[in-house]
């Protein structure tokens, strides 16, 4: 009796996701970019992730540098996202002899202008054929998974402007890389504000 019970919530979990995942996918039109400053807000999120993370065996990094960086993303988009990512680290994260361990870093390269933010696993890796099929709809390695996650994940940041790519050696983890661009002069836009005042 219990068995059938604890089935029954699973599929829903499951099925309510998979809902969850859909309404996401229909409201990224309205996607609303706004000037974000990562240096803030990635330690804020990785606080809450480490605040909410279910297990905890789960060995969580985060390394920033102090390093300042402004992108124009939706914020609302980038929590989903990054969310969705940490989330699939966390699921793959070695679940055998080692201690799960996720990071998420932020690298900027300011000369060549642009951002990097880095969620890495050290899970079982990928192996070509996943590689080439992770990001595409109802793909999945868990029987639970509904195949939605990457591929919206890819969305989000393809609605924002940036690119979302993945690496991984078999055996050796995987890494997922958010390359966006640097919002330029973020002082000099604020000084041409008043500009807008003659439409008035």
């Amino acid at each position: 009796e219990m068995r059938l019970i604890h089935i029954i919530q699973n599929h829903a979990k499951r099925m309510n996701g998979i809902v969850e995942n859909i309404l996401q996918l229909s409201r990224r039109e309205q996607s609303q970019p706004e000037v974000v400053p990562l240096h803030v807000f990635l330690p804020e999120f990785a606080m809450e992730f480490e605040t909410s993370k279910v297990n905890h065996s789960l060995e969580f990094t985060s390394k920033f540098d102090g390093q300042q960086a402004w992108v124009l993303y939706d914020k609302s988009q980038l929590h989903q996202c990054l969310w969705k990512l940490l989330d699939n680290a966390a699921d793959h994260a070695s679940r055998d002899k080692a201690t799960p361990k996720v990071s998420l870093r932020l690298r900027s390269e300011e000369d060549a202008g642009y951002c990097v933010v880095t969620v890495a696993d050290n899970g079982p890796g990928i192996n070509k054929e996943g590689l080439s099929k992770i990001f595409e709809p109802f793909y999945t390695t868990r029987k639970e998974g509904s195949g939605l996650g990457l591929y919206i994940a890819r969305q989000l940041c393809e609605a924002n402007q940036a690119e979302l790519t993945v690496d991984s050696v078999a055996g050796e983890g995987a890494q997922f890389h958010i390359r966006m661009a640097l919002a330029k002069g973020v002082q000099a836009e604020e000084e041409k504000e008043p500009e807008h005042q003659g439409y008035a």
